[in-house]
């Protein structure tokens, strides 16, 4: 994972150039995490999930590799809230247009955003994605 000492935007994805222009250059150190899969968290967890799941993700651009690790998870989930960057903020990421494909792929429809950020052009960066079934 690529920890940023400054903030909270560590991810396990590098950031760009384009997220140091548009943010700041981030101080990065490299630390190894465990990692699984939504669902064999799930399932490890022992969790029943019940007829109103929602899922909210933000997780700097690895949205695709969590839903792709979280099929059953996402079948039984009536909402998903997701941040989706529209800029190219972290190698490898998850655009907006994968999202909407991967979503759509397992019954969702994309229903607006209930927030949104701007760069210093007035330009949106990410969104918070409502996606509902």
């Amino acid at each position: 994972m690529f920890k940023h000492q400054v903030s909270g935007d560590s991810s396990l994805l590098r950031a760009t150039e384009v997220f140091a222009r548009t943010f700041y250059q981030p101080e990065v150190e490299t630390v190894s995490v465990p990692l699984t899969s939504l669902d064999n968290w799930v399932r490890k967890q022992v969790l029943s999930l019940g007829p109103e799941v929602l899922i909210k993700l933000d997780v700097q651009g690895y949205e695709n590799y969590v839903i792709s690790g979280g099929q059953e998870t996402f079948r039984q989930a009536k909402i998903a809230i997701m941040e989706a960057h529209l800029d190219y903020l972290f190698e490898g990421q998850s655009s907006f247009k994968d999202l909407l494909i991967s979503l759509d792929r397992l019954g969702f429809r994309y229903a607006g955003n209930l927030a949104q950020s701007y760069g210093e052009d007035g330009h949106v960066v990410y969104v918070d994605a409502l996606y509902v079934k």
